[in-house]
């Protein structure tokens, strides 16, 4: 999947939240597709702790 392709599929799942949700519909506008590695991170540390949120993001310390 190219970076295109990945770009085109989110803005047509944004486009479609957006016509689900009308009264969400800002807050989707505003809502990018980088913002899904941070939430992902907070949910896997949440979940697993930090060490597993520092392993899926790559990072080699928690700094």
């Amino acid at each position: 999947m190219t970076e295109f392709m990945l770009r085109g599929a989110f803005d047509r799942a944004r486009a479609a939240a957006i016509v689900a949700h009308p009264e969400l519909g800002q807050e989707i506008k505003n809502f990018q597709f980088r913002d899904l590695r941070a939430k992902a991170t907070t949910d896997k540390d949440d979940a697993e702790g930090l060490g597993a949120a520092q392993d899926q993001l790559g990072h080699t310390t928690p700094r």
